[in-house]
C-alpha cells in the first residue's frame, strides 16, 4: 500500500499562487510524520542563494542548487517551529524538461537536509530508541506547464533507497489539532573551560554540560491537565469523570483544544562537566521560564503529545545555545568582545521567544529577539525565513520577557566567585548582527528565552 500525505487544504490555493511567479522554485515541506500517514502543514520556499564572490554565478536551474544551502535553510527553519512540527521533505517547481533533469539533484537535496538535521539533533524522536521513527520523506514536484503534482517518498534511513509513488491529498485538518502548552522553569549552571581565543569553542563544552538537563527532560513524567494519563490513550480521549461540580481543565482555543502539560523530573542529575585549572574559565548560567508550544494531530496518543513537548523544550534550548555560540564566534574578533576575556565578569542578556501564527491557523511559529532588538527585527526574520507576510500587530511579544537592568545586576551579585576574587560592575556586551544564510535571510540569534534569564561569563 502506497504512502498518503495529507496536505492542509489551504495549501491548494497557496500552490496555485506560486505558478507564474518564478521560472523555478525549491523549498521545504513542513509538517508531521507518523508511521501510518503524514501531514503537510506548510510549504516554505528557500531564499535564492547568495554568493560572496560576485564573479560566482547564482543558480540558474534546479540542477545548480546547492544542497548545503537548502540544508542550512532547513536548519534555521526548524529552530522556528513548535514541537510536533518539522521538515519532512522538499518541494520543487519547474517546467517538465528541467524537472526531469533535476531528479538526481532533488534526491541529493532531500538526503542532505536530513543528514544535517540529524547531525544537529533537530529531528523529532532521534533520541528515543523505543519510538519507531517515521523514515519516509517526501519530494513533491509541481509542473509549471501542466500544474500536475507528483509525489514520491524515500526511505531516508537507506542511502540506496529508490523513489516510491505516494498520494498527495488536500484535506482540512489543522483546525482539529490539539495545542499543547507548557511553561518550564529552568535553572542551569554549566562550568566551561575556555581553551581557545575563539569564543566559539564554548559550543562543545556547553552541549556536554547541558546533557544532564536534557536527560532529565527526556526521562521526566508528564501530567496532562493535572492528570497522569495512560500513554496509549488518545490525547483527545474523554478524561475520567471528575468529582461533581468540577470541570475539565481542557480549554477551547480559536481552533483545536488546548492542553496544559507539566513536566515532572524523576531523577535530577548534577552537572558533571569538570573544569580544570586554566588561565581563563567561564560559568554559563541560565535561569528563568521557558514558553513551550507544541501541536499533534487529533488522533495522536498521550505519548505522542508528551514526546512533542519534550522535543520542543530540548530542541529549543539546544538551538538557542548553538546560536549563542555562533554569535560569540563571529563577534570574537571585535575589540569590545575581546575585552570580556580580560575584564570579568560580563553579563549578556539572553533573548526572548517571539511568536506569530501561521496565517489562517492556530499554529505558532517563533523567533528569538535580543534585548536591543525591536519587533521589526523579528518580523523581518519570520517573513524572510518562513516566506510569510505577517504584520507587526500579529506578533506575540509578551509570552516571554528579557531581563531588565535590575535582573542583570542581580545575576552577577548572586553568581559564585572564587575565594578572594574582587567583583566588578557588569557590562553588557555589544553585539553586531549575525549573518547565517547571507543577506537574503538576514540576522538571527538567541540563547534561552526566559522570564529572568541571562548568560554570565566569569573568569578566574
Amino acid at each position: 500500500m502506497g504512502k498518503t500525505i495529507f496536505a492542509e487544504d489551504g495549501l491548494q490555493e497557496y500552490i496555485s499562487l506560486l505558478y507564474g511567479e518564478h521560472p523555478w522554485l525549491i523549498g521545504l515541506i513542513v509538517g508531521q510524520c507518523t508511521n501510518q500517514k503524514d501531514f503537510a502543514v506548510c510549504l516554505v520556499p528557500s531564499p535564492k542563494e547568495e554568493s560572496e564572490d560576485e564573479a560566482t554565478e547564482k543558480p540558474s536551474t534546479l540542477e545548480d542548487v546547492s544542497e548545503y544551502w537548502i540544508a542550512e535553510h532547513a536548519r534555521q527553519v526548524t529552530r522556528m517551529l513548535p514541537g510536533g512540527l518539522g521538515v519532512m521533505g522538499v518541494f520543487a517547481m519547474a517546467p517538465p524538461n528541467a524537472m526531469n533533469d533535476a531528479q538526481p539533484k532533488l534526491r541529493q537535496v532531500l538526503f542532505a537536509v536530513n543528514k544535517l538535521l540529524r547531525k544537529r539533533q533537530l529531528l523529532l524522536n532521534v533520541r528515543d530508541e523505543e519510538v519507531e521513527e517515521a523514515r519516509d520523506w517526501t519530494i513533491l514536484q509541481m509542473c509549471t506547464t501542466t500544474r500536475k503534482l507528483t509525489c514520491r517518498v524515500f526511505d531516508i534511513s537507506d542511502p540506496r533507497s529508490t523513489a516510491r509513488p505516494a498520494d498527495w491529498k488536500f484535506q482540512s485538518f489543522l483546525s482539529r489539532w490539539p495545542y499543547l502548552h507548557c511553561r518550564l522553569h529552568v535553572d542551569i549552571t554549566v562550568p566551561v573551560q575556555h581553551q581557545a581565543v575563539d569564543c566559539g569553542q564554548y559550543s562543545k563544552q556547553i552541549s556536554e554540560g547541558l546533557m544532564p538537563f536534557v536527560e532529565t527532560i527526556e526521562s521526566s513524567l508528564a501530567v496532562v491537565n493535572g492528570q497522569l494519563r495512560d500513554p496509549k490513550d488518545g490525547i483527545e480521549t474523554t478524561l475520567s469523570k471528575r468529582k461533581s461540580g468540577k470541570k475539565s481543565a481542557t480549554a477551547v482555543v480559536s481552533d483545536g483544544m488546548k492542553y496544559s502539560i507539566e513536566l515532572l523530573a524523576q531523577n535530577v542529575r548534577p552537572c558533571t562537566n569538570k573544569v580544570k585549572n586554566s588561565s581563563c574559565t567561564a560559568c554559563i548560567q541560565v535561569h528563568g521560564v521557558m514558553e513551550s508550544r507544541s501541536y499533534v494531530h487529533n488522533k495522536a496518543t498521550v505519548a505522542d503529545a508528551i514526546q512533542a513537548v519534550k522535543e520542543d523544550v530540548i530542541r529549543s534550548l539546544q538551538a538557542r545555545l548553538e546560536l549563542l555560540s555562533d554569535e560569540l564566534r563571529q563577534s570574537s574578533s571585535e575589540e569590545e568582545v575581546k575585552e570580556v576575556e580580560t575584564d570579568p565578569p560580563a553579563t549578556i542578556a539572553t533573548p526572548k521567544r517571539v511568536f506569530a501564527k501561521l496565517p489562517t491557523t492556530h499554529i505558532s511559529v517563533c523567533d528569538y529577539a535580543f534585548r536591543d532588538e525591536v519587533a521589526q527585527d523579528s518580523l523581518d526574520r519570520i517573513n524572510e525565513l518562513l516566506n510569510l507576510q505577517i504584520t507587526e500587530e500579529e506578533l506575540e511579544l509578551d509570552a516571554e520577557k528579557v531581563p531588565d537592568d535590575g535582573d542583570m545586576e542581580a545575576s552577577e551579585k548572586s553568581s559564585f566567585s572564587p575565594p578572594g576574587a574582587e567583583r566588578e560592575e557588569g557590562q553588557e556586551v555589544k553585539r553586531r548582527p549575525v549573518q547565517y544564510l547571507g543577506a537574503a535571510i538576514g540576522a538571527a540569534g538567541a540563547l534561552l528565552a526566559a522570564g529572568v534569564s541571562y548568560l554570565l561569563i566569569k573568569q578566574e
